[in-house]
Parts: C-alpha cells; sequence; structure tokens
C-alpha cells in the first residue's frame, strides 16, 4: 500500500466540483490542475527531502536477501533506491462518492514505490510479540536507531508542513479563478 499523505482542504471544495462536473466541465477540468499544481509543493519537498538522505539504502542491504534467494523473474524486488523513490512520488486525487455525487474531494502526495513506502512507515508499530518474525523486529528496530522514531509517514509529514502554505495559496487562487469562470 502506498503511504499517503492527504492534503486539506475545505469541505464545499467536494460539492462545487459536484456542480462542476454537471454545468461546466472546462472550469471543473482547470479547477483540478490548479489543485494539483499546488499539490507539487509537497511533492517537490518529498522529492528533495529523499534526495538529501543520509543513507541510501536507509540500511545495508536493503531488499538483497529476497532478490539472492530466488532468481526468478517472478521475485518482487523490494531494493531501496534513492532515485526511483524521488521519481515515484506524485500528486493524486481522491474522492468519495455516493450514488454518483461527490462528497468528498482532494489531493494527497502519494509515494508509490515500494520499498520507500516501507522506509516511511518502518518502525512506526514495533512491538514485539509472539506474531512478530525475528526479521522484520530486527528491521524495525535498525530503521529505528538510524532514523529515530516518528513523525510517521518519515518523508512525506515534514514535506507537507514546508510545502502546505504555497500549496494552499494555489488552491485557493484556482478556486477563485473557477468561482470567477462560472459567475460566483
Amino acid at each position: 500500500m502506498p503511504a499517503s499523505l492527504d492534503l486539506e482542504m475545505d469541505s464545499d471544495i467536494a460539492a462545487f466540483i459536484n456542480r462542476l462536473e454537471k454545468f461546466d466541465k472546462e472550469v471543473s477540468k482547470e479547477l483540478k490542475a490548479g489543485m494539483k499544481k499546488g499539490t507539487d509543493h509537497v511533492v517537490k519537498e518529498a522529492q528533495r527531502r529523499i534526495q538529501a538522505l543520509p543513507f541510501s539504502p536507509p540500511l545495508s542491504r536493503w531488499g538483497y536477501s529476497w532478490v539472492e534467494q530466488d532468481r526468478t523473474e517472478n521475485v518482487r524486488n523490494l531494493r531501496f533506491d534513492a532515485g526511483l523513490a524521488k521519481k515515484r512520488v506524485k500528486p493524486a486525487a481522491f474522492r468519495a462518492r455516493k450514488r454518483g455525487t461527490t462528497i468528498g474531494y482532494g489531493y494527497q502526495a502519494v509515494q508509490k514505490d515500494p520499498a520507500a513506502s516501507i522506509f516511511e512507515l518502518a518502525g512506526s508499530k514495533t512491538k514485539r510479540s509472539k506474531e512478530t518474525r525475528a526479521g522484520s523486529w530486527t528491521f524495525n528496530q535498525n530503521i529505528l536507531e538510524r532514523f529515530k522514531n516518528g513523525p510517521y509517514p518519515r518523508i512525506m509529514y515534514p514535506s507537507y508542513y514546508v510545502g502546505i502554505k504555497q500549496a494552499r495559496q494555489e488552491i485557493d487562487d484556482a478556486l477563485q479563478e473557477a468561482r470567477k469562470a462560472v459567475g460566483l
């Protein structure tokens, strides 16, 4: 599951987008493009933070054991690659619908790289229990020793607070443009 962080939006945006989609699809597309452009501020900060990681991969031999043990092509490659992790941070829309009506809408910054998503949340729920495998316990403890505990997601959370002011400004500007375009 990709690690993501939602950008908080006004609750009336969903109703406004729902009306726009029914009556003026062109303005709706422009509004969504402006909202996505605003989300790019958080995405770019996350990409900058990934590039600035002091260790790449964050732990030595990250993911290599799976690839070495199973030489088939069907193995899932979980090796951490900072360049790939940086490239796979993307803005994405999320929408909640009920009976064809949009009741929630917004944007989020999403880390779509599996290894980077693991890094984002590794150690967030570290408790030794009977179900915990020794390898995952060691992995989480090593991550926590190197990168400390919290906040989670590790890269997305601080990126949100750096980029949200500019993101909200761009999103508000896009909303104002859309409202002007439809005469509100």
